[in-house]
């Protein structure tokens, strides 16, 4: 279990309470690495009392940090965001802010950005409102920027069942052509597989959508080699169960290979997807593990050539206990790096949940994520790993006082030693979250939101942690 290392930004309304705790905050501080998340900066994005989020973020020339989102949001309507810092070291600049709605259309949202090889963002998203705010519910948006924040160009898509559309991930190949994956909404198919590919000048070059044989299939992500050949997966729908799906396309669009993964009794569903090297394909997901409420972590290692199954590890955290993935990533050696949440049947609590694993499949470690209490709540959704095999995961974690917190651990690939929490929260008592993080080198950055009061409402957040 972990103790609570970070340094927390301290909320007036609780000023009492943590006097109160001093000796053993004092406690917890010192038995902290002296470098332990510290904050180099903080910035974010605030428009009014309504809500503003960071969804995701990725790095560009020169020190830009591009940062994808919505602002100004409700139930009912929202505005796509992307905002350009450039990271001076010990200081952040805005260089632009870019918000986008369709005409006629309540709502729109980012939930994906990339950065191509000649800086050009692009980012991935949905038009409109899900439901049940809106029968009609939502599209698919990709739309490209330039550096200096010029629109150069938007393209759409929506399904053929004319009812929901929403982006689970979004892919570059060498050239700039983005390859997107969605669940869509299919005519009497249910929700399916949904892949787009949109040509670096504009425009959709193919579709390509799956339909499983049980009316419900959703995409987890996408992995895209240099080449532009493209992997999506997913949980599909067979009978009362759900099987791992996994697809590659070429370039141009045609099919290469189908692998399925599924279990006699109990589901399997996936949560990420992650290329190592350009020889094979991880998917990660969760499978039942044959006790009572229970679900481990699995990963399934596929040739890229043919879809044949390399191997398939799963990783528990008890007999009881229910992992998911939310988010993987891996490091130049194809080991991988998983966040998502096991729920504590001791305790009755869901905390956050990392583990790691090799290339060959074995396992490294796997850890909890939780503050102050064991039988507090928490959650992992977003991760990041650089080349050499330092990795971050953020969510969300429950503190005695404070909420829900802004929540990140680092992993070093030096070990525990060098490695940290950090947990902070808005000037109120909120939700406050990490949507994504980013490891680059020496610092972490690591975005979401932090509930400000009414004044204004939740607001993006973005911070620069060193390692």
């Amino acid at each position: 279990m972990s103790a609570r290392r970070g340094f927390p930004l301290v909320r007036p309304l609780v000023l009492a309470l943590v006097l109160l705790l001093l000796p053993l905050a004092a406690a917890a501080v010192a038995a902290a690495p002296a470098n332990a998340g510290l904050v180099v900066w903080h910035t974010g994005y605030s428009f009014d009392g309504r809500a503003d989020s960071f969804m995701d973020i990725a790095s560009g020339p020169g020190g830009a940090i591009y940062c994808a989102g919505f602002t100004k949001g409700t139930e009912e309507s929202s505005t796509l965001l992307l905002a350009k810092y450039v990271d001076n070291g010990l200081t952040v600049d805005l260089a632009w802010t870019k918000t986008f709605t369709k005409t006629g259309v309540a709502g729109s949202r980012a939930t994906q950005v990339a950065v191509d090889r000649a800086g050009n963002v692009i980012v991935a998203g949905t038009v409109g409102v899900a439901p049940p705010a809106s029968a009609r519910g939502r599209d698919v948006v990709v739309i490209k920027y330039s550096p200096a924040g010029v629109r150069k160009w938007r393209t759409f898509y929506a399904g053929p069942g004319g009812r929901d559309d929403y982006v689970t991930g979004l892919g570059l190949d060498r050239s700039g052509n983005a390859y997107v994956s969605a669940t869509s909404q299919g005519v009497h198919t249910g929700f399916d597989f949904a892949t787009v590919k949109v040509r670096k000048r504009g425009g959709r070059a193919w579709v390509q959508r799956y339909s499983g044989p049980s009316g419900r299939d959703e995409t987890a992500g996408i992995a895209v080699l240099p080449s532009g050949d493209c992997f999506v997966s997913g949980s599909s729908a067979n009978g009362s169960h759900t099987r791992a799906v996994t697809i590659r396309y070429s370039a141009a669009g045609a099919f290469r290979w189908r692998a399925t993964y599924s279990t006699d009794v109990g589901g399997v569903n996936v949560g990420a997807v992650n290329l190592m090297g350009s020889s094979a394909v991880i998917v990660g997901g969760s499978m039942w593990n044959g006790n009572a409420e229970g679900n481990d972590l699995v990963f399934l290692k596929y040739r890229a050539s043919n879809g044949s199954r390399m191997w398939r590890h799963a990783v528990g955290n008890g007999e009881m206990y229910d992992e998911s993935i939310a988010a993987m990533d891996t490091d130049a050696s194809g080991a991988l790096y998983a966040a998502g949440s096991t729920h504590d049947e001791n305790f009755g609590a869901t905390h956050g949940f990392t583990a790691g694993m090799t290339a060959a499949g074995g396992e490294l470690w796997t850890d909890e994520l939780w503050v102050d209490l064991a039988s507090n709540d928490a959650g992992l959704q977003a991760t990041d790993a650089d080349a050499a095999g330092d990795s971050a995961a953020g969510g969300w974690a429950q503190t005695v006082l404070a909420g829900n917190d802004f929540a990140v651990r680092y992993r070093s690939h030096l070990g525990s030693a060098a490695s940290w929490d950090f947990t902070t929260g808005g000037l109120v008592i909120g939700d406050d979250v990490c949507r994504a993080v980013l490891v680059d080198g020496a610092v972490t950055y690591a975005a979401g939101e932090l509930y400000d009061g009414a004044a204004t409402g939740t607001d993006a957040a973005l911070f620069k942690l060193s390692h």
